[in-house]
């Protein structure tokens, strides 16, 4: 057994974690490029998608038809 953070685990259990990630930078860092994005006009490339058309924005991610983002949006101005 081994000691992980105050949780013991087997030599078995340690062998099927996994840890995804990636280093992004400090909060400042994140606030930067948020003000450097506002300040030159930078904007994300996404796919909106209506909350009632979840299922479709969900089948066009796994399907890989997505070209970049899938956000679900929710309001009255969501008729697309």
């Amino acid at each position: 057994m081994h000691n992980v953070n105050n949780t013991e685990l087997s030599s078995h259990e340690e062998t099927r974690r996994q840890f995804n990630g990636g280093y992004s930078g400090t909060a400042k860092d994140s606030q930067d490029t948020l003000e450097f994005s506002a300040l030159t006009g930078v904007h994300s490339m996404i796919e909106k998608y209506p909350l009632s058309r979840v299922a479709e924005a969900y089948e066009q991610m796994h399907s890989g038809k997505v070209r970049f983002r899938v956000v679900l949006t929710i309001g009255a101005g969501d008729k697309q």
